[in-house]
């Protein structure tokens, strides 16, 4: 006879805790949601949920993945690179030149590069809400997670089976 336990919602409660105490957060201001389909369909549900009318977006392009993101945004709204190391075939991190205050609905960064091998170490200070694909480094290293207001990451890198997305956003 298979005995199959009764699997409740603090599981579930237990594990967004988790995640918060890991963070850092207030879970009175932070949120944790576990959603399907990975990284590419956080591409677009971000641009899909935050952009519209004459909002617009701004992406830091440092790679592969970062570029990904960017082009999602152009089918939901409009975007715009803010600062790129594509034309250096991304062998280094994009530079910020100022803290550009276009009234963006957010800017979109990347904070791992596997596949050129760069890594934020710290974060631009940036005027419009800050989200972060964290899917490569989550948890690997300690980080002032208050400074986002939007946190992914896919978890076949990391946190579990393919297709599995960890969100930490804002409530606000």
């Amino acid at each position: 006879e298979i005995v199959v336990p009764e699997v409740t919602g603090l599981y579930l409660e237990e594990a967004k805790a988790i995640v918060l105490e890991m963070m850092h957060l207030d879970p009175h201001e932070y949120d944790v949601f576990w959603m399907q389909g990975g990284g590419r369909s956080q591409f677009a549900l971000l641009p899909m949920n935050f952009l519209g009318g004459t909002q617009r977006a701004a992406y830091i392009d440092s790679g592969h993945w970062a570029h990904d993101a960017a082009t999602h945004a152009q089918y939901y709204g409009s975007y715009e690179i803010l600062a790129s190391s594509k034309e250096d075939q991304y062998r280094h991190l994009p530079f910020l030149t100022e803290n550009k205050d276009a009234g963006f609905a957010y800017v979109h960064i990347t904070s791992n590069n596997t596949i050129y091998g760069t890594q934020w170490q710290t974060f631009p200070t940036i005027a419009a809400p800050l989200v972060a694909d964290m899917s490569s480094d989550i948890f690997s290293r300690n980080l002032d997670f208050s400074k986002f207001d939007f946190i992914y990451a896919v978890a076949q890198k990391n946190l579990g089976p393919a297709g599995v997305t960890l969100i930490v956003g804002k409530k606000s």
